[in-house]
């Protein structure tokens, strides 16, 4: 077959080719590739066919002479009618074949001349690096994806038949030389050719007349060149065809010698793997080159380590070195990052129509613009329907806008090593609303005469409150830091969100309120220069995770010498462990009081009684220093001291005392017992379900694997519930 898949249609009548070939074999000498491809053995009446007009011609005469193996098949009349014909067996012989998802046409290789790269050499360095710990895989674990592609690897084919990308450096010429088998064979002629690998034009014209001499005249084929060659010549034929080349010395005083180079272009993966690099101005010495290769980090998906990782190690590796003339790699770190799949588990597939588009998320979308978008240019229109039905259960009234930030601090808090996300649109909403939070946080900062302080200097706070929070900050400080550069983006975004959320907004701004409200200007001054100091350290570390609101709210809460972006990143402070203890008691006490009233479904607006029983000296100081901060955040109208903990109350224990809170009369036990009976039994009742589900090792083997991890986290949810409702009645049954 040619090119374009017909029968060949050239060379010598069948006959003549036929003979040619028996004498071949009666020889019983091996011919060379030009011979054998010069022989047509395609029957003259078969040439120029399409394969698969031949095909049927070929079945047609097979069987008119009654050569073909038949068989009987069961067939149906156009009223449903079934009826046997006996037909020729290859017809009857269903066979795997493969069609193009675009074209929708059958998939047929061919071989074909191809240039290939010796990868085994190149990935040999880049295989030791990565066991050298030279480059290191986060998480450490896809390093056995490397390694088995790298140590299993084969010879790259780097050429492509396309019409677009970076074309092949070679430019091919006839060859001179006795040793034919030494060259390429160009298919187009059946003639051996030479091959100059060159980056310009200009340095392939001087490898050829290298190649063909001083006497020779050589120049680069264009498609005019090649026409008037071959008027010139009188012999339609190639200009690499050596009998063009005889004639055109003898019609000429210099042999003339046309190059024309190579019309592929290089793997998109080849170009790729030279990017770390090339990017920089390679292979030029340039200033931005010296300063940036090596790079840093590379952060990718797991679906092209092979393709593009390993590929700009390899190149890294062979062409660039460092100041002593070592190789030197691309890249420190290969980052791998998790897949983002829809809130069920499942990969975003556009034929499935659960693909979330960010900018969806981002700017808002109603429904009837979600369902366009999902249904357009599908592959199979028949899905349109049930995608827009799914959709329009699902989001019924479209995305909200969620802003940029709200959606990366999402992907960022759920991005943990070795785990897939699952975006929920929920939790995108979820996340703008900590941004709001802390919008809020300062906006009520502002109201109460918070604003940068340059001159406000840590180390000289004095209120206890104001030692605690930046204790706290600079715990913050050091755990962001430290999973940041562990490449633990969710851990990182994790502490940022308690911190700022539980620890500044709740607790810290609550507290400040008597100081914001009071008479003492001393106090009030340190509180809202320390604030200001802590808002300006919470933009900082939350710039990477929520850059457009943290530069915006940087810029308005006072004068600065620099954007935010161009900040120096927060340094960890000194801290006070005493007053860390002192503010920490305060707030899991106020909290676990805040929990019981949760529990024993005691109202929000009741007010209750706090006795503190086996209390020591310190804990004593501590509950008067802090009388009027418990009464109003725990709901306390008297806090007393007794010996022992009173009948038919609530105990909490912190540290060496029992906290107290006497229930009669504000709960009926009766009631509540059962209440917390009947609670205690529907979660026995949901977990006793779900360890059998999750016990079946034929549900765990077959289940998809979402829906298994979504069980268990039910599971482990109830339990966690069963033990705040057990132990809520314990605390009524004694």
């Amino acid at each position: 077959m040619d090119v374009k898949a017909s029968m060949r249609d050239d060379g010598a009548p069948y006959a003549d080719c036929a003979a040619r070939a028996a004498a071949i074999v009666k020889s019983g000498e091996l011919p060379d590739e030009a011979t054998v491809d010069s022989i047509n053995l395609v029957p003259d009446d078969y040439r120029g066919l399409d394969r698969f007009a031949a095909r049927e011609k070929i079945i047609a005469e097979i069987s008119a002479e009654g050569l073909a193996v038949m068989t009987a098949v069961t067939k149906k009349d156009d009223e449903g009618n079934e009826f046997e014909e006996t037909i020729p067996f290859v017809e009857n012989k269903k066979i795997m074949q493969p069609f193009g998802d675009r074209s929708k046409v059958v998939i047929e290789p061919m071989l074909t001349d191809q240039w290939f790269c010796d990868a085994e050499t190149l990935a040999k360095p880049a295989l030791e690096s990565v066991r050298n710990g030279k480059t290191e895989f986060v998480p450490k674990t896809w390093e056995n994806t490397y390694f088995h592609w790298m140590e299993n690897i084969e010879p790259w084919c780097i050429s492509r038949q396309l019409w677009w990308g970076h074309q092949i450096p070679v430019w091919y010429g006839p060859s001179v030389s006795e040793n034919k088998q030494a060259y390429a064979l160009d298919n187009s002629t059946n003639s051996f050719v030479k091959a100059f690998c060159a980056q310009t034009e200009e340095e392939a014209l001087i490898l050829a007349n290298e190649y063909y001499g001083p006497e020779a005249e050589v120049y680069i084929s264009k498609t005019d060149e090649l026409r008037h060659a071959k008027q010139a010549s009188g012999v339609e034929s190639s200009p690499t065809d050596p009998a063009l080349q005889m004639k055109m010395h003898e019609v000429g005083k210099k042999r003339r010698y046309a190059i024309h180079r190579d019309p592929d272009v290089l793997d998109t993966w080849f170009s790729s793997a030279l990017w770390p690099f090339s990017t920089l101005g390679w292979p030029d010495e340039t200033p931005e080159l010296d300063r940036y290769y090596q790079t840093d980090v590379l952060v990718t998906g797991f679906d092209i380590i092979f393709f593009w990782v390993a590929r700009m190690m390899m190149m890294g590796l062979h062409l660039m070195e460092d100041d002593e003339g070592n190789p030197l790699e691309p890249f420190h770190t290969v980052y791998i990052h998790a897949l983002v799949r829809d809130e069920d588990g499942k990969k975003m597939s556009k034929s499935i129509g659960n693909v979330i588009d960010p900018l969806d998320l981002i700017q808002g979308i109603d429904a009837d613009g979600l369902v366009k978008k999902r249904t357009y240019g599908l592959n199979r229109p028949q899905d349109a329907p049930q995608i827009e039905k799914l959709t329009r259960k699902r989001y019924p009234d479209g995305f909200e806008a969620y802003g940029a930030d709200a959606l990366r601090f999402t992907l960022a808090i759920m991005a943990a090593q070795g785990r897939d996300v699952k975006l929920s649109v929920d939790r995108v909403a979820g996340y703008r609303n900590f941004g709001t939070k802390l919008w809020n946080a300062t906006r009520f900062a502002e109201m109460n005469g918070v604003s940068h302080d340059p001159s406000f200097d840590p180390a000289s706070a004095k209120l206890t409150i104001n030692r605690w929070i930046l204790t706290e900050l600079s715990a913050c400080v050091e755990e962001v830091t430290s999973n940041i550069e562990k490449y633990r983006f969710n851990d990182a975004a994790g502490a940022l969100y308690k911190f700022v959320w539980n620890t500044f907004c709740d607790w810290y701004l609550e507290l400040l309120k008597p100081t914001f409200n009071g008479d003492d200007e001393a106090a009030k001054k340190e509180a809202q220069s320390c604030a200001g100091h802590v808002l300006s350290e919470i933009y900082a570390l939350l710039h990477p995770f929520m850059p457009f609101m943290t530069e915006h709210l940087w810029e308005m809460t006072g004068k600065r010498e620099n954007l935010l972006c161009h900040s120096a990143w927060p340094t960890a402070g000194k801290r006070d462990q005493g007053a860390a203890d002192e503010i920490n008691w305060l707030v899991d006490l106020v909290g676990q009081i805040r929990s019981v009233r949760a529990e024993m479904n005691i109202k929000p607006s009741a007010h209750l009684k706090l006795v503190i029983a086996e209390a020591g000296a310190g804990t004593s100081a501590r509950v008067e220093t802090h009388r009027g901060a418990l009464s109003t955040l725990a709901r306390l109208d008297d806090i007393s001291f007794a010996e022992s903990a009173p009948n038919n109350s609530a105990q909490i224990v912190v540290g060496e005392a029992t906290y107290c809170l006497p229930l009669d009369g504000v709960i009926d036990f009766a009631e509540e017992r059962a209440r917390l009976e009947k609670e205690l039994k529907k979660l026995d009742g949901e977990i006793k379900r779900l360890d059998g589900k999750l016990g079946n090792a034929k549900f765990v083997a077959n289940a998809p694997e979402e829906v298994v991890a979504e069980e268990r986290e039910k599971l482990a949810d109830y339990k966690s519930q069963r033990e705040k409702v057990a132990s809520a009645f314990e605390r009524v049954s004694g």
